[in-house]
C-alpha cells in the first residue's frame, strides 16, 4: 500500500509518533502506484481515511470530489474528519498570513 494511502504510516507514525500538526497533503494521486490499484473515488477516501488533508492531482478532481461528497453523506467519512482537515489548512494560512 503506497504510504499516502496508509493509516499507519500518516496517522500512527507521523502524527502519533513523530508529533506532525501540519497539513498532510498526498503525492500525486495519478502515480501507478495508485491508479493501477485503487480507482480514483477509493484513493480519495483510502487518503483522507488515513489522516491526509489534501489531494494532490487526482485523475479526476470531479470523481474524487464526489467520492468525498458522498462517503460523508453516507456517514464513511465524518464532517468532523473533514472540519479537521479544514482547520489545519485555515491555521497555516492564518500563520502565513493570508
Amino acid at each position: 500500500m503506497p504510504a499516502t494511502l496508509s493509516g499507519s504510516l500518516v496517522e500512527d507514525l507521523l502524527k502519533g509518533e513523530m508529533g506532525y500538526e501540519g497539513i498532510v497533503i498526498t503525492d500525486s494521486m495519478s502515480m501507478g502506484a495508485i491508479t493501477l490499484h485503487y480507482s480514483v473515488e477509493e484513493a480519495a477516501l483510502l487518503a483522507i481515511e488515513a489522516g491526509c488533508d489534501m489531494i494532490l492531482m487526482p485523475e479526476s478532481f470531479g470523481r474524487a470530489y464526489s467520492a468525498v461528497i458522498n462517503a460523508v453523506s453516507e456517514g464513511r467519512i465524518s464532517e468532523a474528519r473533514i472540519e479537521e482537515s479544514v482547520r489545519r489548512i485555515l491555521r497555516a494560512k492564518m500563520n502565513m498570513g493570508n
